[in-house]
């Protein structure tokens, strides 16, 4: 089965059924002045209609607001001012009345719409220096970590190329550190990629049944450079059912958790990764030993750019625990971290085990 998350923006109804609820609006305003309110007085009567068309010029616009207007001032001269039921006009005065109820109308709807294009204005401009906001941030923030694999790479290829006579372990080496800077920085690219699609609404999920335990086991495999200096242990039930989920984008979810661990925790640091079923979910959960985060950051460590620790001595973009929670979302999950007892941290993550759409 397959369930793919779509980003659609409201579509508002067509012309001729705002013009049937504007019209719709005020006979039934009418009628319920006409069978409850009969003795109402007149300039009561007015300032409500007034009031009706002022609410459907907000819901509806100008057209619509226009046609209610005259129909409110029909049915005022047809229903509610002597002669009753003709539209012949007794008392002059009643004239300015429908004058004025018709021209305060037609202005309040002219000054809403300008409201309304001013207040998109603004929404727009706002969106636009959010974004640009966005851009900075991700272009200050990921510049340095790009140059450092970059950096690695041609020192590397550099050296190869000019030291024709290297002996075969420090060429080997060298090619180590070419292989490694180079996942490293497609990862940095990728997680920009990711975070760009999240944030634009972008993010497919297709969900099929997959199991969590191989998806673990591609996440290590994928990071057996990285972690061949940590002692790992897994701890993951034989009956764990499948379960509904992108596995392209579990794994993504996976391989940040084990990368940030990594990048926190000293060399030689023990890892685990456990994972269980509760409550009609499954949750995985990644806990390390090392010096933890403080608690003034737990509620910050999933926003965009945001590096907890001495980043110094870290490298990353800060991206990767907000492209986890933008992937968890999106399947209707969670994710979340705590202290661990003894020192250190958990990050856990919970996909629920029924496919819910999400439109």
């Amino acid at each position: 089965m397959s369930d793919r998350v779509r980003f659609t923006p409201d579509v508002p109804p067509t012309s001729w059924v705002q013009y049937a609820f504007a019209l719709l609006t005020v006979g039934g305003w009418t009628a319920l002045l006409k069978c409850f309110l009969p003795t109402i007085e007149l300039v009561n009567l007015a300032m409500s209609y007034l009031l009706i068309n002022v609410l459907i010029t907000l819901r509806y616009g100008q057209g619509p607001s226009v046609a209610s207007a005259l129909l409110s001032v029909a049915c005022f001269n047809f229903f509610f001012v002597p002669p009753y039921f003709t539209f012949a006009v007794a008392d002059v005065k009643y004239l300015a009345t429908f004058f004025i109820m018709l021209a305060v109308t037609m202005l309040t709807s002219r000054l809403m719409i300008q409201l309304r294009h001013s207040a998109e204005k603004t929404v727009t401009a706002e969106k636009m220096a959010e974004r640009e906001g966005i851009v900075s941030a991700l272009l200050s923030s990921v510049s340095h970590d790009l140059r450092t694999p970059l950096t690695s790479i041609s020192g590397a290829a550099s050296t190869l190329l000019a030291e024709t006579h290297l002996p075969s372990e420090d060429q080997q080496r060298l090619l180590e550190t070419i292989n490694s800077e180079s996942d490293r920085l497609n990862r940095l690219v990728g997680n920009i990629l990711q975070i760009t699609k999240i944030e634009s609404g972008h993010i497919h999920v297709r969900k099929e049944l997959h199991s969590l335990e191989e998806i673990i086991g591609s996440a290590l495999d994928r990071l057996t450079p990285s972690l061949k200096d940590r002692p790992l242990t897994t701890d993951i039930p034989e009956d764990l059912p499948l379960v509904p989920m992108d596995d392209l984008l579990i794994e993504q979810v996976m391989i940040n958790l084990l990368e940030n661990a990594i990048r926190y925790t000293p060399a030689g640091s023990i890892l685990e990764i456990r994972a269980f079923q509760h409550n009609g979910q499954v949750q995985v959960e990644v806990l390390d030993r090392g010096p933890g985060i403080p608690r003034e950051d737990h509620t910050r460590i999933f926003e965009k750019f945001y590096r907890s620790g001495p980043k110094k001595n870290t490298w990353g973009s800060g991206l990767g625990l907000a492209i986890c929670q933008g992937i968890l979302l999106a399947h209707g999950g969670s994710i979340g971290m705590r202290d661990r007892e003894g020192g250190g941290s958990i990050f856990y993550f919970v996909l629920p085990l029924t496919s819910c759409p999400v439109n």
